[in-house]
C-alpha cells in the first residue's frame, strides 16, 4: 500500500520538474543571427547572365543553422535563383555570386537568410536591377 501511494505521489510531482529551473541556469537562445551584407548595393544594376556577387558576414552567439541567398522579381516576388547551406558556424564569411537571366529590365531583391539552430531567423535585403 504504501509503495502504491509512493507511486502514485511521484506521478503527481513528475510533471512540475521540468517547469523548475535554476534562476542562474542555462537559457534558451532568442538572439537572431546578424548578417552584415557589403555587396551588392542598394541600387546596383548587373547585366542579364551575369554573376552578382553577394558578399556578407554572418555573425551568431550560439550555432547557426542554415543560411540562403535568394534572388526574387520585385514586383511579384517570384524567386529567379537561390543558392544556400547547412553550416554550424558561430562567424561565417560568405563571398557568394548568383546571376538569372532576364528578357526586359527588371527590378530584383536580393535576400539573405541565416537561422540558428533554435529558430531565430534574421533577413537582409537589397534592392537591384538586372538589364537584359
Amino acid at each position: 500500500m504504501k509503495q502504491n501511494i509512493f507511486g502514485i505521489a511521484l506521478l503527481a510531482v513528475l510533471p512540475l520538474l521540468p517547469a523548475c529551473q535554476k534562476e542562474n541556469g542555462p537559457q534558451e537562445d532568442t538572439e537572431a543571427p546578424v548578417i552584415s551584407l557589403s555587396s551588392p548595393s542598394t541600387g546596383a544594376v548587373y547585366a542579364s547572365g551575369d554573376p552578382i556577387p553577394v558578399v556578407f558576414r554572418i555573425t551568431e552567439n550560439d550555432e547557426l543553422h542554415t543560411w540562403d541567398i535568394e534572388l526574387r522579381r520585385a514586383s511579384d516576388q517570384s524567386l529567379l535563383t537561390s543558392t544556400g547551406e547547412h553550416d554550424h558556424a558561430t562567424v561565417l564569411d560568405i563571398n557568394a555570386n548568383i546571376s538569372a537571366s532576364v528578357g526586359e529590365p527588371t527590378n530584383c531583391l536580393v535576400r539573405i537568410i541565416a537561422e540558428d539552430h533554435n529558430g531565430n531567423t534574421a533577413e537582409r535585403e537589397v534592392a537591384i536591377r538586372i538589364d537584359p
